[in-house]
């Protein structure tokens, strides 16, 4: 399966009265290139009504609903991409919640932003309200240990220090952190506890959380996402759902599994060394990307670091992903 995970299409309201054509014209491109599914967006009303980066609410709203038209007419040939604009908050996550649940698959910001950028934590802001508890990996710089986050580890933290060539690591958050997390939960009134965490083949956390469960004051079910990123995210939020609607914890396991195993994740790393120091990857093959000066693109299959593709340079690793092969037809895609 070839899946074109980049593709804009065009509505009445863009500057461009060619705009079917176009849109006719993207699909039977794709055709002959053997495409099968195209993961697209519609940037607002592309400049005619509002700045083509800085779409307003109202330009949202229309071009979200005309590719959800298109997505309906040419299902399964083509996904959406939820348009937002993370400068009106509160209105990107109703659209996001609306959008999703109408079956787009992904999040498109419409709006440049730092990743680190307050403006782009909604999801962290979703989880709060949601009751769900973020408990923080570890951040290792030098000798000094930071929990990650704002009032912690901060992106710019971590960049400076690789710049000073700063020994930079991360660790999983002991038992004993866990088990007082389950006890808070427990305090507040909760009578199960639902764990929900990265992969096992990644880090050490889901280890953790099960050595927590055994001393904890009620019971407790630890999830293996076998994912990474805003992919566990996802699966937190469909437990999340579950148990709102009144679904057993065994219900709510099963969604967060579920939704982990429609996300496909994929990164580029510019050397693969930090990886391997991590034990992420093998000796070998950080040598021979360093050997070989490849540039890779990975993404994560059955919770470990595979390669997708190997490429020369960082500009035709960045643009790999736009035509990347997945085995998954259905599958939520988190990338940049």
């Amino acid at each position: 399966m070839l899946i074109d995970v980049h593709a804009h299409f065009l509505h009445d309201r863009s500057p461009r009265l060619d705009w079917r054509e176009r849109n006719a014209s993207r699909l039977r491109a794709g055709e002959r290139v053997g495409i099968t599914v195209h993961v697209a967006s519609i940037l607002g009303s592309w400049g005619a009504t509002s700045p083509i980066y800085f779409p307003s609410p109202a330009d949202i709203e229309y071009g979200n609903d005309f590719l959800l038209a298109l997505q309906r007419t040419h299902s399964p040939r083509v996904r959406g991409y939820v348009v937002v604009n993370p400068n009106f908050q509160s209105h990107a996550l109703t659209e996001l919640a609306r959008c999703l649940d109408a079956g787009m698959i992904g999040i498109k910001l419409a709006a440049s932003r730092r990743a680190d950028d307050p403006l782009l934590d909604p999801i962290c802001q979703v989880a709060q309200d949601r009751g769900i508890v973020v408990v923080p990996l570890q951040v290792v710089i030098g000798a000094t240990v930071y929990d990650e986050g704002p009032d912690g580890a901060t992106p710019e933290m971590v960049a400076e220090a690789l710049r000073a060539f700063r020994p930079v690591s991360t660790s999983r958050p002991s038992p004993a952190l866990l088990t007082e997390v389950y006890a808070k939960a427990a305090q507040d009134g909760a009578t199960e506890i639902l764990s929900i965490h990265l992969s096992a083949e990644m880090s050490g956390t889901h280890e953790s959380a099960q050595l927590a469960a055994r001393d904890a004051p009620v019971p407790v079910t630890v999830v293996d996402s076998r994912q990474v990123g805003v992919a566990t995210g996802y699966a937190a939020l469909s437990a999340a759902d579950v148990l709102d609607a009144g679904g057993t914890v065994a219900d709510a396991a099963t969604a967060a599994r579920a939704r982990a195993g429609a996300a496909t994740a994929l990164f580029y790393v510019d050397t693969l060394e930090y990886l391997r120091r991590g034990g992420r990857i093998g000796a070998a093959a950080a040598l021979l990307g360093g050997a070989l000066s490849v540039k890779p693109l990975l993404r994560i299959d059955e919770g470990r670091v595979v390669n997708l593709d190997r490429v020369r340079t960082s500009a035709r690793a960045l643009s790999s992903p736009n035509r990347s092969r997945s085995p998954n037809p259905s599958a939520r895609y988190c990338s940049g």
